[in-house]
């Protein structure tokens, strides 16, 4: 029910095409696959469609550019994923600023746990 209230709204959006659907429970593989055959903007997941288990990363990495949509607890919240370029100089290389950088990346990781 929540999918096709998502596919309802996305398609009274005359900018927006659903370019595919994948329907019931389903291997993670499958997923991945669809999305690769898809090549999708945007894709968009949420809980009961089979992709709790999966890492929104993966579909990421499925196709480029891909943002994640992952809509949570019946359609109350959501969380985005996107992959970005970054780029940030670093300037000379030195110890201790290698591990900074390296802590630096570290701090953010799990913002949206």
């Amino acid at each position: 029910m929540l999918a096709d209230i998502i596919s309802g709204i996305v398609a009274s959006d005359a900018d927006l095409l659903i370019v595919g659907r994948v329907k019931g429970v389903f291997e993670a593989s499958a997923l991945v696959e669809a999305v690769h055959e898809a090549d999708p903007d945007i894709i968009i997941t949420g809980p009961g469609d089979g992709t709790a288990g999966l890492d929104p990363v993966r579909l990421l990495f499925a196709v480029r550019p891909a943002k994640v949509l992952r809509i949570l607890e019946n359609g109350r919240r959501g969380l985005l994923y996107e992959l970005r370029p970054n780029c940030i100089a670093l300037g000379e290389l030195s110890t201790a600023s290698l591990m900074a950088a390296i802590r630096s990346a570290e701090d953010v990781h799990g913002i949206c746990r």
